[in-house]
């Protein structure tokens, strides 16, 4: 899979997209939380581009591999016409937690069984979207074939959100997009999505009423001393929090590309 990454970086149009009023207020209702676009420019939004396989090939490798996202929802575009290509529907596993379908998965070499009860998606429009908590399921495209002689690429654009409550844990993983950046850059955005959140946090011991006792002013600032150190130990490379991937050659999670 090709992929097309700090969109947020170059395009008015996607910055304007993903900040529209009418699909904040839709994302969040479907979360039921107020949502807004992540902070974290690098992960606005990219593009997928799925190559599509002669139906006779002997490598019909995936377009994504078995993965959970490192932000917490995704709204995904389909920017291709579905008509033009065959396969490349999106397979979700349904099992929860997260930990316990990446050791089933991971025990089976990667082989969903039906019994998992996995969910397949097929886009039936161009323009048509999907929208999902990315961060605590596994998913993946599956292979993508020319429908003609034509070879047509399945090409989606993906828009990451995040919840506007610092409260609600944070599925952000620095490790991830280091990996995919080399780390230029993605260790000041990481820093500023974590300054964001901490300053939330301290609202929150601002705004607190005389009546609390102190063990809940304390709670208070320990949740923001723990994001904080948190942070600190991942970026001084303590401690490695890349979401896996599920790696069809060695047959099992890893977090290296």
């Amino acid at each position: 899979m090709q992929k097309k990454q700090g969109l947020g970086f170059v395009s008015p149009f996607i910055q304007e997209l993903g900040n529209n009023s009418a699909i904040l207020e839709l994302v969040s209702q479907l979360a039921q939380e107020p949502l807004a676009p992540h902070s974290m420019v690098q992960n606005y939004a990219h593009i997928n581009v799925g190559q599509a396989h002669a139906k006779d090939a002997s490598t019909k490798t995936e377009v994504d591999s078995l993965h959970a996202d490192s932000v917490d929802y995704v709204l995904v575009l389909m920017l291709t016409d579905p008509a033009s290509f065959e396969g490349g529907e999106l397979e979700a596993v349904k099992m929860q937690p997260l930990a316990q379908a990446m050791e089933r998965v991971g025990a089976a070499g990667g082989v969903l069984d039906e019994s998992e009860e996995v969910v397949r998606i097929n886009f039936s429009r161009k323009g048509q979207g999907m929208f999902m908590r990315g961060s605590q399921f596994l998913h993946r495209v599956r292979p993508v074939f020319m429908a003609g002689s034509e070879r047509v690429a399945r090409v989606s654009c993906v828009f990451s959100f995040m919840s506007r409550n610092p409260r609600v844990t944070d599925a952000t993983r620095f490790g991830t997009f280091a990996n995919m950046s080399g780390d230029r850059y993605a260790h000041v955005e990481y820093a500023r999505h974590k300054a964001w959140r901490v300053a939330g946090l301290l609202k929150a011991v601002e705004d607190v009423e005389f009546e609390a006792t102190r063990e809940d002013v304390v709670a208070l600032l320990s949740d923001a001393l723990a994001e904080l150190q948190g942070a600190v130990r991942i970026l001084q490379g303590k401690e490695d929090d890349a979401m896996p991937y599920f790696d069809a050659k060695l047959k099992r999670f890893v977090t290296k590309r």
